[in-house]
């Protein structure tokens, strides 16, 4: 449909009403590729213009979905747009419908999904019954000592041959190894801060899962981001029994202070 067709119909957007959620589709496939939150013609942006003015989301994500988008018109077609949601009223609204979304199709969807982070409310978002179950069961994170907390994702099939690794995420049964390798890459955070922190704990569903002894000596980049080298600390450790200990330690949402431990959208934090 052509950019004069979404214009000349007013009642497009009224039907959309004043937030909607919204789906990328490659036709080739149906395959869903990336979940965007809107208000008004913002979905038929993607439609219409080689760069979207005023995209929020990771650079990352971005650039992602921009090359999927270039693909397709490359082929010499256009991105389908399907709506999950209309008429939603407020705003925080359309936010959950997102990241539910996003949450379903991460795990469950196609691999091709986009979006780089899962949205807002990601840690009341999809869980199995296993997990929910250890979530509640596990002791809170109390200690005081310094640690930068990394937040993992479901774990996703990627060759990295940078670091090398065959992913990054989380998943049942990883090793030791492979938890290391995910966790210790890629990041943006400053490393003169960081220097601050002598270990670094892997977060997932708001649990701890592993704590590596950071060495300093180890830091290297790739582009602008970093990836940490450590050693992992044992059962018996002071600082391990703090941090993991048998099953974990439940992440509090919010600080002593009042901030939230994680900022919104963001995978590291600095603990205390």
């Amino acid at each position: 449909m052509a950019e004069d067709d979404w214009r000349d119909n007013p009642l497009i957007t009224e039907a959309l009403g004043p937030n909607y959620v919204y789906l990328l589709i490659d036709p080739d496939g149906d395959e869903v590729f990336y979940v965007g939150k809107g208000t008004g013609w913002r979905f038929a942006a993607h439609l219409v213009e080689d760069h979207v003015i005023g995209d929020e989301g990771p650079d990352e994500e971005l650039g992602a979905k921009q090359r999927r988008i270039d693909t397709i018109r490359a082929r010499g077609d256009q991105p389908r747009v399907e709506f999950a949601r209309r008429q939603i009223q407020t705003e925080t609204e359309a936010y959950l419908v997102e990241a539910a979304l996003i949450d379903v199709l991460r795990r469950h969807g196609p691999r091709s999904v986009v979006n780089a982070v899962r949205g807002h409310g990601a840690d009341l978002g999809l869980i199995t019954l296993d997990e929910l179950q250890e979530q509640v069961a596990t002791p809170d994170l109390t200690t005081v000592i310094p640690a930068i907390l990394i937040k993992l994702s479901w774990w996703v099939d990627e060759q990295d041959t940078v670091l090398p690794r065959n992913g990054y995420g989380f998943k049942r049964g990883m090793s030791q190894e492979a938890l290391y390798d995910s966790t210790r890459a890629w990041w943006r955070l400053n490393i003169p801060r960081a220097r601050d922190f002598e270990y670094a704990i892997a977060v997932f569903q708001g649990v701890t899962r592993g704590a590596w002894r950071i060495d300093h000596s180890a830091w290297r980049s790739e582009g602008e981001k970093v990836a940490f080298g450590g050693h992992p600390l044992e059962p018996g450790d002071v600082a391990y029994e703090d941090f993991v200990g048998t099953i974990g330690r439940r992440v509090p949402a919010i600080r002593v202070d009042g901030r939230a431990v994680f900022g919104t959208g963001q995978p590291l934090a600095y603990w205390p």
